[in-house]
């Protein structure tokens, strides 16, 4: 069995599941609201963007690095919730 990274936000788990689409419809909705495409969004977060379009159709795992690095550029609040499974 692989070992995910302990700052991966996501699995197979059904909440985690839930927890990865929250981000990526945040991430999306945060990123349309400052006007920019996918590519222009991923530039500035130092991935590509086929990555960063996984990750906004909730293909891929975000990390909390990538999380802080969104409310970074954006100018905004990370606030991360806990919850129960």
């Amino acid at each position: 069995m692989k070992h995910k990274d302990r700052n991966t936000v996501g699995s197979l788990t059904s909440p985690c599941l839930k927890a990865k689409g929250f981000y990526a419809q945040n991430i999306k909705r945060v990123r349309e609201s400052k006007k920019m495409t996918q590519k222009e969004f991923a530039g500035l977060l130092g991935i590509t963007a086929i990555h960063y379009c996984a990750i906004e159709n909730g293909r891929k795992e975000v990390t909390i690095k990538l999380l802080k690095k969104v409310a970074e550029i954006t100018k905004m609040q990370l606030v991360i919730t806990l919850i129960d499974k």
